[in-house]
């Protein structure tokens, strides 16, 4: 990265970083809030408290977002930090995991699900986080757009040699029956974009009619 555009990265990785460290904070008070109220309500009986079920079920709902909140936060964090380091050794299947729950939104939003298959053991390379992140981010984007709604994308990652691996977006069975990812024609813009960004992390990306792969080594 040229120094602009590094400062300029940094920049807005320190803002964000310490923006979620405050907003977890934020959460975490609202957290002890309504567990205290929880505690409270247990204390009193149905009779003295006509609407306490519907309390205690908005608690309830409550309470999992607080969780939600805390997991894309924690993420959005993880995120943000790629920035402190030009390049870097890092766990793939971390940074892989984190890209999948912060897309998670632009799936949903045609009824995709993101499914990671990823291995338990850490799988470590050298390299930028912040362009593997957006290599991850189009390669996603990139099969979202060729799907039709209320399908699914299952990502992997696959070690080929020491230091070598591909990571892969497999699509429904669906998809390769329709042909939509393999014609590059209807995605030219996303297609180029897909083809700088793995240049940028000295990868290779391979279209397929259901799957996009995309090999990654460590470099110096």
């Amino acid at each position: 990265m040229d120094n602009k555009r590094s400062d300029e990265i940094e920049f807005f990785g320190k803002i964000t970083a310490g923006i979620t460290h405050e907003l977890k904070n934020v959460l975490a008070v609202i957290k002890e809030t309504s567990g205290l109220m929880g505690d409270l309500m247990d204390l009193t009986d149905t009779k003295s408290f006509q609407h306490k079920e519907r309390f205690q079920k908005s608690l309830s709902t409550i309470q999992k977002q607080i969780e939600n909140g805390v997991t894309l936060l924690t993420h959005l964090n993880k995120f943000a930090h790629a920035t402190d380091k030009e390049k870097a050794e890092i766990d793939l299947h971390e940074t892989v995991q984190e890209m999948t729950v912060l897309c998670g939104r632009y799936a949903r939003l045609k009824n995709i699900t993101l499914n990671a298959q990823l291995p338990d053991r850490i799988r470590k390379i050298t390299i930028c986080q912040v362009f593997l992140q957006m290599i991850l981010f189009s390669c996603i984007e990139y099969c979202i757009s060729g799907l039709p709604q209320q399908n699914q994308i299952d990502i992997s990652i696959l070690q080929k040699d020491k230091g070598d691996y591909e990571i892969k977006f497999d699509c429904s069975d669906e998809l390769a029956d329709s042909g939509d990812i393999s014609a590059e024609k209807s995605h030219p813009n996303l297609l180029d974009k897909l083809k700088k960004t793995a240049a940028l992390v000295q990868g290779e990306v391979f279209i397929e009619p259901s799957a996009v792969s995309l090999r990654l080594s460590s470099y110096a």
